[in-house]
């Protein structure tokens, strides 16, 4: 399995580079990515789950792949996944033997997305979903609500993500069928509609940035059963955002959008790259798995894995990082012209290899069109996660210059290696700052090299 270490850089203008390396029992190289078996429990991260089609779902049949969703319909068993295509209008459902967790998927059926041709970037399931009580659903055309007493609705929905709209679906009948707008009566005035409702995507960067604020623009959606609150990614500002299910926005005590930003931010990169958010509950907890890249990047490269509690406290807030995460390229995807593959989107699906054996669907967009996919990663809980919060701060003490290096322990790991490397000198050799036994000897979280 690939670990990272955290691993500080000193250059002689005295700047100090801060971050996390990889390292493995052998050299990484370009080489295909590991396979394992949909029912063998592998590690978080280390390899393409494997149906017979090394790790990828096939025949994708659209051309930009932009988020997922796993869904079964009603009555039906095991879940489909649904892959949108962010500008084709269309939603493509892939079937497999209900009886086979391992089995393969099944070549694709296409439907039209519910706007069509409009920009989807993302949908979240909602399963025993209540219509607001301010609207009712009619039986037919002529129904009046004014002498009844209107018991409330609760049915299984989609919503989808149309530009800043959520559009709301009834989740189909069954697996032919495709998707329905829910049809809504207002009870005091009668007037008919779509179930639809609009995001406010300026007032999310003006609560938050003030004068500053950016035009925003919305990615992918996520649904977060235990807080019961969809999540919203703003891809100009970097920021992910709680929004309550008629599209208006989430707040804290102090009338502020609740949010956390893309990690990847900080003082050298002062612009991210990642559009996707995926809601997993897992045995030890809720987290959001989240593609992130950094400006140097220029598009996602890596899956990290934050809290998301149903009830955040001082020391587990959302969107802190749980250690746990692990590279694309090349360890799980590799490139013939390289930088031509962009991860789009991703889908956390807990149970996709059998009762507690979860996989990650992480859509790729090739430039080149020819090697758009979906990859299929085991992401079953690890036995061993990363350093958190990792930090480094230049400082002046004892009469000389030093670094203080800084991290959270996230509780899953038994030894720690700080090595320093020189940017500007690659011949100088690396040094060990810290080599520690965790389990016997603690976990300072705090170390001075001087």
């Amino acid at each position: 399995m690939l670990i990272e270490r955290p691993f500080v850089k000193f250059s002689r203008a005295g700047a100090v580079v801060c971050g996390l390396a990889l390292a493995s029992a052998a050299a990484v190289s370009e080489l295909p990515a590991q396979v394992c078996p949909c029912v063998q429990r592998s590690p978080f991260g280390s390899c393409l789950t494997d149906r017979g089609n090394l790790g990828q779902v096939p025949g994708y049949p659209g051309s930009f792949p932009g988020s997922a969703f796993a869904l079964a319909a009603a009555g039906e068993a095991p879940p489909r996944l649904f892959v949108i295509d962010f500008y084709g209008g269309t939603t493509s459902r892939y079937n497999r033997d209900p009886l086979d967790p391992g089995a393969h998927f099944e070549a694709p059926v296409v439907f039209p997305s519910p706007r069509g041709a409009s920009s989807t970037t993302g949908a979240a399931v909602v399963l025993n979903d209540a219509v607001p009580s301010n609207l009712w659903i009619p039986e037919n055309e002529d129904d009046d609500p004014t002498n009844n007493v209107l018991p409330p609705v609760r049915q299984n929905h989609i919503y989808w993500l149309v530009g800043n709209k959520l559009v709301v679906t009834l989740v189909p009948a069954d697996s032919s069928s495709s998707f329905t707008d829910v049809l809504v009566k207002d009870i005091q005035t009668g007037a008919p509609r779509r179930l639809e409702y609009t995001i406010d995507v300026g007032d999310i960067a003006l609560r938050l940035f003030g004068s500053r604020a950016r035009a925003g623009q919305l990615g992918q959606l996520a649904y977060h059963a235990g807080r019961q609150k969809l999540w919203v990614v703003d891809i100009v500002n970097d920021v992910f955002v709680e929004i309550n299910k008629n599209g208006s926005l989430s707040l804290d005590a102090e009338d502020r959008p609740i949010h956390f930003f893309n990690p990847a931010l900080n003082e050298l990169n002062s612009k991210a790259y990642g559009n996707a958010i995926t809601y997993a509950q897992t045995a030890d907890g809720e987290y959001f798995d989240i593609l992130v890249g950094s400006l140097s990047d220029l598009r996602p490269v890596r899956v990290m894995r934050l809290l998301a509690p149903t009830v955040p406290g001082p020391s587990t807030p959302i969107g802190a990082d749980s250690g746990l995460g692990y590279p694309i390229f090349p360890q799980l995807l590799t490139e013939v012209v390289r930088g031509s593959m962009f991860p789009t989107g991703m889908l956390y699906w807990k149970d996709s290899c059998g009762q507690g054996q979860g996989s990650a669907y992480i859509c790729v967009y090739d430039t080149t069109g020819a090697g758009t996919t979906i990859l299929e990663v085991a992401e079953d809980p690890p036995a061993v996660s990363n350093v958190a919060d990792l930090a480094c701060e230049a400082v002046y003490e004892g009469g000389a210059n030093a670094v203080r290096i800084t991290w959270r322990n996230t509780g899953r790991y038994e030894s720690l290696q700080i090595i320093r490397t020189s940017i500007t000198d690659p011949s100088r050799p690396p040094a060990t700052v810290l080599n520690r036994d965790v389990s016997t000897e603690g976990d300072p979280e705090e170390v001075l090299d001087a």
